[in-house]
């Protein structure tokens, strides 16, 4: 299965998560990128505040493989505007051998 992962991450507007999305293609870093455009995300900010924050955002799953999670979380660390941005890597177990081919293709 070539380790393939969805990454998970949060953006602050649709223009940074296009901005982002666009640059993990040009570098081939991933397959495909679904984006639901509208969240509504509650965390406690600053740390060890009690402080809960809610805010509007925009999720973001990215499809690529397990060797290119350091490349994308440099990338979006460099580009995003948060200073501590949510990025998660979530293994995948089983896909289909169509879907599993076309997505590695994307990636070369």
């Amino acid at each position: 299965m070539d380790d393939i992962i969805l990454i998970y991450t949060i953006f602050s507007d649709m223009q940074e998560t296009t901005k982002i999305t666009n640059k993990l293609f040009q570098k081939k870093l991933c397959a495909c990128v679904n984006i639901i455009p509208s969240i509504i995300s509650m965390y406690r900010w600053p740390e060890q505040s009690d402080k809960v924050i809610q805010a509007d955002e925009v999720a973001a799953v990215i499809k690529t493989t397990k060797d290119n999670f350091t490349d994308i979380e440099k990338l979006i660390l460099e580009m995003h505007s948060y200073d501590l941005p949510c990025i998660l890597s979530l293994e995948v177990d089983q896909v289909t051998k169509n879907y599993s081919n076309w997505l590695l293709n994307q990636l070369n």
